[in-house]
Order: structure tokens, then sequence, then C-alpha cells
């Protein structure tokens, strides 16, 4: 379903004077196209919403689409931590990957242009509700959009953890650590530690163990419909839980990580061109090297 657009949320990577000058660039084009504009850098406090600015602003409004000027971590905390996770992100890759943004800082024109005139595209992709039981109550819970990593902390030693699977058994192992992924997230630390490529249209956990130690787990697909349990087994192991790479919180023998499909997911606005095996092409996922 196409959207029209008459207000934009732009959001810039902190102390990124590159994000900061493009992101001045665009609000300017946009006021000029009568688009209003709220402008701010990320990791602001999360409660503080911008002030409209350019023509037609309208601070009762919510804002039809955010465009975040960054890297994947950018919108990977903005998405998880502020408002502007309710709304359809477009992405202007500043970084390395950039395999959540759409957009350079080169080729955002005639992107906009076309968005402005004929509106916006945009697909839903699932997210990850994540908590810590801890002696039979929640110690932590938090949201993940790429993955849940159950992992060792400052001692090269292994973990020994108990894996479920809606209720049912499924293995007890020792590794580095577990990767509990959205189809979103496969592309991420996932692939690294040998999972496999997940289209992100399913709704599925790609589970996968980080260098097993007589162990055979093989990297599984899950449907997401069931909750996943992960129950730290070592009491003398120093580990931890990362969601997306950007929050820990430290773990304890016999903690019950649970994980399971948020009620919510992530809304990214799609560009025609911008396939998702093209991307993996562009990306070097997949194709000759």
């Amino acid at each position: 379903m196409s959207s029209a657009v008459s207000s934009i949320l732009l959001v810039y990577k902190t102390d990124a004077p590159k994000a900061h000058a493009l992101a001045l660039e665009i609000a300017g084009w946009l006021s000029d196209a009568g688009v209003a504009t709220l402008l701010r850098e990320s990791q602001t406090d999360p409660a503080i919403w911008p002030v409209p600015r350019g023509r037609g602003a309208d601070p009762a409004r919510e804002p039809d689409l955010a465009i975040l000027l960054g890297g994947d971590g950018t919108l990977l905390s903005e998405a998880r931590k502020t408002k502007v996770g309710q709304l359809p992100i477009l992405g202007i890759n500043l970084g390395r990957v950039g395999f959540l943004t759409s957009l350079g800082p080169k080729n955002w024109r005639p992107a906009l242009l076309g968005i402005l005139k004929n509106g916006f595209h945009s697909v839903t992709r699932m997210c990850l509700d994540v908590s810590v039981v801890r002696d039979g109550e929640r110690a932590f819970a938090t949201r993940a959009i790429n993955d849940a990593v159950i992992g060792r902390g400052t001692m090269a030693r292994l973990v020994e953890l108990r894996l479920e699977y809606g209720g049912e058994f499924v293995c007890d192992l020792r590794a580095d650590g577990l990767i509990v992924a959205t189809p979103t997230g496969a592309t991420a630390y996932c692939v690294s530690a040998g999972g496999p490529l997940v289209h992100p249209d399913l709704d599925a956990y790609c589970v996968t163990p980080v260098c097993p130690f007589q162990t055979d787990l093989r990297p599984m697909v899950l449907p997401a419909g069931a909750p996943i349990a992960v129950t730290t087994l070592d009491p003398g192991a120093d580990m931890h839980l990362t969601t997306d790479g950007q929050e820990g919180f430290p773990l304890r023998a016999g903690d019950r990580i649970q994980v399971t499909r948020a009620e919510h997911g992530i809304t990214l606005v799609t560009l025609r061109e911008d396939s998702y095996f093209e991307k993996l092409r562009r990306k070097g996922f997949v194709g000759q090297r």
C-alpha cells in the first residue's frame, strides 16, 4: 500500500558532523518542497519530540515517516528505544554495511522526490521480546530487532546452556554462546557464526551456536509461533545477554532467558529497485568473489 507524505522526522547520528550537515541539507530541501520537517540527533531523550519546522508544520501531528542518517547501529538504537520505532523508517547509510538502510548520501534526492510524488511502500519485519527470569521473577526485559546473544564474558571459556523450544527440551550445549536472531538479523552476527540467511518475510527464529564444542547442534530455523527458552547451567561461568549488540545484561547460573515474537515489528520503507537478493549481492553475502 502506498502512503502519502507531508511531514517527516529527520534523525542524524550523534557526534557525526557529516550526518548533521546532510540532515540540514535534506531538511532545507524538504522545506522548499512544502514538507513539514522535524529534526534531532540520535540517542537523545526518547520522551522529547522535536518541534516541527518548515511549511505547514503542525505540532499535534505525528510524522508520516522517519529518515535516519547513520548506519545500522543508529537505526537499531532509535527503533528499539524511541518513538521512531512506531514510524515507517527510511535509512540513509553513512556507516559500513548498511544492510537495514536503503539509500546512500548521494542518491537521496531522486528517491525522496519519488516518495513525495507517489507516496511510499513499506514492509513490517518481526522483532523479539527478550526477558530474563531469575528466581521466579523477571529481572530484565527488552526488545531486539536483530538478535539476542547469550555468550561468555571476559574469560575465554565455554558456557553451558540448555535450549528449549515451545516448552520442549532440545539439547544441552557447550559453546562460546548462542544466537537467537530474527530473519532481519540473520545477516548480522548470525551469518558470521555460520548461520543461514533467512528471507526477512518469514516469521521465524534463527538459532545458531557460536563455536560449539562436543555438541551436535546445527543452526536451526524455527517457527516464531512458540517461545524459545535458554537456561544458563554453569555456576562458574561469566555470561552476558546482549541484544542487537547494544544492550547488555549480566547473567547468573540458573537464569532463564525467554525469547518470543514481539507483538509489534519494525516498519521499513522499501524502494522498488532495492530487492532482498540484490542487496545480498551488493553487500557481498552471495555471488562470486
